[in-house]
């Protein structure tokens, strides 16, 4: 818990000389609340979309645990088991862009079936290895240009 509090305090302190405007919110959740951050584009006034990133399913142990409350890997992932939209994804109403890579080596084809059900406006985005971006977490790959340019700039 200690590292994790100082890789947070640490991030938050390197985002605030960032050329962007930043702020740390609390998500409320149930009885309790979930860190996050917002970072907005420029300082100005314009209605843009907004992208909630979420920490993957390959996050560090020390978040999964947090935010969990596991006390061991095999209870980590009974409590994984729970996070799901199937009950859901036939209710969301808004514009999704749902995205996915060629070569995805993890959870392989999930994109495609929350598009498949989906019925709401949405795009599909197939990133390809050609494009260094074909690979499970493309993030930090050429796909964040694709979002920054897309949304933000």
């Amino acid at each position: 818990m200690q590292t994790s509090r100082k890789s947070r305090a640490c991030f938050i302190e390197a985002a605030k000389l960032g050329s962007y405007c930043f702020k740390v919110v609390k998500i409320p959740y149930e009885n309790t609340t979930l860190p996050g951050y917002l970072f907005f584009a420029k300082d100005d006034s314009k209605k843009r979309p907004l992208i909630i990133l979420n920490q993957g399913f390959d996050a560090t142990a020390e978040d999964s645990y947090f935010f969990s409350g596991a006390e061991n890997p095999v209870e980590l992932m009974q409590k994984n088991r729970a996070y799901h939209l199937r009950d859901v994804v036939g209710k969301i109403d808004t514009e999704m862009l749902v995205v996915d890579s060629e070569d995805e080596s993890m959870f392989k084809g999930q994109a495609g079936e929350l598009y498949n059900k989906l019925k709401c406006p949405k795009t599909f985005l197939m990133f390809k290895s050609e494009d260094g971006a074909g690979l499970h977490c493309q993030i930090f790959s050429l796909s964040n240009k694709f979002f920054f340019k897309r949304f933000f700039f």
